[in-house]
């Protein structure tokens, strides 16, 4: 059975929670820069990349469970 073209265009888990990993780094960057272009202070910039650097520590161990 061939597989349609749907199927084709699906993102297996593993490339889906790579993208995610990706996206989560991208959101962490500009928080940094933004809080650095903004003058906050090192505390507040710390506060505002708390939740990035969870989701993306929550995402590796996810990854570490995919199968290969």
């Amino acid at each position: 059975m061939k597989p349609t073209a749907a199927q084709k265009e699906t993102l297996t888990p593993r490339e889906g929670t790579f993208l995610m990993m990706v996206a989560q780094l991208v959101v962490l960057t500009c928080i940094v820069l933004a809080a650095t272009v903004g003058g906050l202070s090192w505390q507040w910039t710390l506060l505002l990349a708390i939740p990035p650097v969870i989701g993306g520590a929550l995402l590796s161990r996810v990854w570490g469970k995919l199968p290969r």
